[in-house]
């Protein structure tokens, strides 16, 4: 089941980092990439806290009074929230299924790790921002990176600008958004060949992200989640280097 209680999440995170702390440094240590970015000692494990938030069917929900916010975000008083508020003051929007997905062109490159996007079909992601163009990634990493703190790789681009975004689902291989999808935390290496060599793996139902996990001995259904639930420190245990 997935868990939206804050402290539950921190206890568990916690635990997950003491059974991974080999795992994660032998993730950091083989993935490679093509482009450059800032490093981040590869001995250091950041310890996550997750925030769940909830989704609506169709990416709209009413005030009291019964007005549609155009965002999608319920307000009071006339004012509307973002959810999610990041440890740096970012802050990442919720996600709606709008907006139509692309097919990355030949050469588009990861907007994190710089790698060809194309090379991996199975597992590359995208997001359309608000002004219609798209920000495509090579995994389901890089995506989260990007999402909670856009401004490290775009010095133009804020949470604001996010808007649907998309990974291949671990199972069919298809695309689909991420408000439809369950996230198993994998941080072994060696369960997946996928790019980066650590990602959240998306399912589109729990039952599925469930079966996965009870395959393994050091995963849980601690470990599943919603995308709503990442943040930058979660973020950074699978890209660290890059902030």
């Amino acid at each position: 089941m997935v868990r939206t209680d804050q402290s539950e999440t921190e206890g568990r995170l916690g635990r997950r980092t003491v059974l991974k702390t080999g795992a994660l440094g032998a993730g950091i240590a083989l993935a490679g990439c093509l482009g450059g970015g800032p490093g981040a000692d590869d001995g250091e494990t950041v310890a996550a806290t997750m925030s769940q938030t909830g989704t609506t069917n169709d990416g709209e929900t009413r005030t009291e009074d019964g007005t549609e916010t155009e965002d999608g975000t319920e307000t009071e008083e006339g004012e509307s929230e973002r959810d999610d508020e990041t440890t740096d003051g970012e802050t990442s929007r919720e996600d709606t299924a709008e907006g139509t997905p692309e097919t990355p062109a030949k050469d588009e490159k990861c907007a994190v790790c710089n790698m060809k996007v194309a090379m991996y079909p199975k597992y590359n992601a995208q997001l359309q921002r608000t002004d219609g163009e798209h920000v495509h990634f090579c995994s389901t990493g890089c995506l989260v990176a990007y999402v909670e703190k856009p401004s490290q790789f775009d010095d133009d681009a804020s949470p604001d600008d996010i808007g649907t975004k998309w990974v291949h689902d671990h199972e069919s291989k298809e695309l689909a958004s991420v408000a439809d999808e369950y996230f198993v935390l994998e941080m072994n290496a060696e369960h997946v060949d996928d790019p980066m060599m650590k990602n959240p793996l998306a399912f589109s139902t729990e039952s599925a992200a469930t079966a996965y996990v009870e395959g393994y001995d050091d995963l849980s259904t601690d470990d599943i989640v919603r995308f709503d639930a990442f943040t930058l420190e979660t973020a950074k245990q699978y890209r660290g280097r890059f902030f």
